[in-house]
């Protein structure tokens, strides 16, 4: 049966504004400072960008309406967030760079009432940052839950946490963060994992080293952070009691593919501009059928595969990790 991805005239006015955005508010700054976010003013620099995608109409596609997204779907978001990759600044820009992007999307569908106001509301309008803790040093978990060495064992008035977690994307000023970690069973087996939300400020909670990486782009870095009997209530939990792993993973990760894809797209653009006007041997480089083709596949063809996954995705079925993603 054949599947419409066509969008309607409003989401369509969406897909070419943002691009527009991007080239002309946002690309700038990433060449000035070379791709550096921190050299380029950091946290307040996202605030600036941000205030301006406002002004553009293209902020926070993915948030709700109600907590000043625009609230659009899997299938509409997808190309969106495929033209805020153009720039590396750009998913900071329109409040859609991991991990807040998928800490909005995991928060607006599994967060109780109470959670949504105190952790979804600040973060979808673009007034504080987080994190998402899931990643150990080895042996424990990688984007496998089943590995999980972290673990929160029950306490009077909550529960305490206390592990170790690497490469955590934006730990360094990020308001609070969603730690998963094992609350039953061994590392190894399947389940006993659950996600747990906690103030930066909580006491046990210490972010430590900058781990170096190529990429310079993301607000926080990529951070060491330790968990110490970290006490947090039973109102932190997110979701389920040993039930979250599967489906934090499967929400967190919805829709990373188009933003790559578009990164790809500018590599290619620049690409270009240094082979127009080279020679070798005296002769001058061809852009020919291979360039097409480059084109294409970073292109409309990439942006029809992407919008099938989202599709999926909203409609509830399993993504590639086996994980049901429910867009309602």
């Amino acid at each position: 049966m054949a599947v419409d991805l066509a969008h309607d005239p409003e989401v369509a006015r969406q897909v070419e504004r943002t691009p527009e955005f991007v080239r002309t508010s946002v690309l700038p700054i990433e060449d000035a400072a070379g791709g550096d976010i921190a050299a380029a003013g950091g946290d307040d620099l996202r605030r600036t960008m941000q205030q301006a995608a406002r002004d553009a109409g293209v902020f926070a596609p993915h948030a709700p309406i109600e907590y000043g997204g625009l609230g659009l779907g899997m299938v509409d978001r997808a190309p969106v967030f495929e033209e805020a990759g153009y720039s590396l600044f750009g998913p900071t820009a329109l409040n859609i760079a991991a991990p807040d992007e998928g800490n909005v999307h995991m928060l607006a569908h599994i967060a109780d009432p109470e959670q949504k106001q105190r952790y979804l509301e600040p973060l979808a309008r673009g007034d504080v940052r987080s994190a998402f803790a899931m990643t150990e040093p080895a042996p424990g978990a990688g984007s496998d839950p089943s590995a999980l060495a972290t673990r929160a064992v029950r306490a009077d008035g909550g529960w305490r946490i206390t592990g170790r977690k690497h490469f955590i994307t934006g730990a360094d000023g990020a308001e609070f963060f969603i730690v998963m970690a094992r609350t039953s069973g061994e590392p190894g087996q399947r389940g006993g994992a659950t996600m747990f939300l906690a103030p930066a400020d909580a006491p046990g909670i210490e972010v430590g080293r900058h781990i170096g990486t190529l990429d310079k782009s993301m607000i926080g870095g990529h951070c060491a952070v330790t968990f110490t009997d970290v006490l947090v209530p039973d109102d932190a939990v997110l979701g389920a009691v040993d039930d979250e792993a599967e489906q934090g993973v499967g929400l967190f990760g919805a829709l990373g593919k188009p933003v790559v894809q578009r990164i790809a797209q500018q590599l290619l653009d620049d690409a270009r501009a240094l082979w127009r006007g080279q020679a070798i041997l005296g002769l001058p480089l061809e852009l020919g059928v291979a360039d097409e083709d480059a084109d294409q596949g970073a292109g409309v063809g990439g942006r029809r595969v992407h919008q099938a996954i989202a599709l999926q995705a909203g409609q509830g079925h399993r993504n590639g990790l086996g994980v049901v993603v429910d867009e309602h």
